[in-house]
């Protein structure tokens, strides 16, 4: 079994390591540190975005840890509190879209959204974090904040979605982009709105026919398709 490299660098080094060399970067973008919470947060017209990071004890073999970036859209929050309302779900409102570090490493691009979701850097030394946060950092700067800042825009977050339809199938396990990706499409108009229900509802149908049945979704659909036509 590989154990940890040197014994005087320990968890509190990492997570202390990680964070100082993220704010570098994201302060330059205007996010804050939120230290307690391990995050890094800023507001802006559309909403606001949150870069979390969570960490891992492994002591002795290794540490680890991986980022995830999750976004709130105004108008997609005050329509989703209407859907709620309207359908009774009695649920606090997540966030619109949220993605992982998992996402941009690309053997795990096309893989199970637990998978990705469950992704870790592992480091032994003060010198593996080194150069894993140097990569984890590229990440951020080109891939990752980039897409956050384009799907904080409600009107980046549709036309992505309308292009990337796999995306939404891909990440069936999240169910708050499912209600934000319907939703976004009725705040363009009904049309759009049906066109997609439709879409995500051959696919949902396509995945249960392999066995993967997601329950929760088809009530999502069916709610919404009836919210969609109260307000025609």
């Amino acid at each position: 079994m590989i154990m940890l490299a040197d014994d005087e660098f320990k968890y509190a080094d990492l997570k202390n390591f990680a964070l100082m060399e993220a704010d570098k970067l994201l302060s330059m973008e205007g996010f804050k540190l939120v230290k307690s919470q391990l995050s890094f947060k800023k507001t802006i017209q559309s909403g606001r975005i949150e870069v979390a990071f969570d960490f891992l004890n492994y002591y002795p073999t290794n540490y680890e840890y991986s980022f995830g970036v999750i976004i709130w859209i105004n108008a997609l929050q005050e329509i989703t509190l209407k859907f709620y309302e309207f359908a009774g779900i009695k649920e606090s409102i997540k966030w619109s879209t949220g993605f992982f570090e998992g996402d941009f490493i690309d053997s795990l691009r096309n893989s199970e959204y637990k998978f990705r979701t469950g992704y870790y850097n592992e480091v032994r030394s003060l010198a593996e974090a080194r150069n894993s946060m140097n990569a984890t950092l590229d990440t951020l700067k080109n891939k990752a904040i980039p897409l956050a800042y384009l799907l904080c825009e409600l009107k980046g977050f549709q036309e992505y979605y309308s292009s990337n339809k796999h995306e939404i199938v891909k990440n069936f396990g999240n169910n708050a982009l499912f209600i934000s990706i319907l939703l976004a499409m009725c705040l363009r108009n009904e049309t759009e709105f049906f066109n997609m229900a439709n879409y995500l509802r051959a696919e949902l149908d396509r995945e249960k026919a392999k066995g993967n049945i997601y329950e929760e979704l088809y009530f999502y659909l069916d709610r919404m398709s009836e919210f969609v036509k109260s307000k025609s």
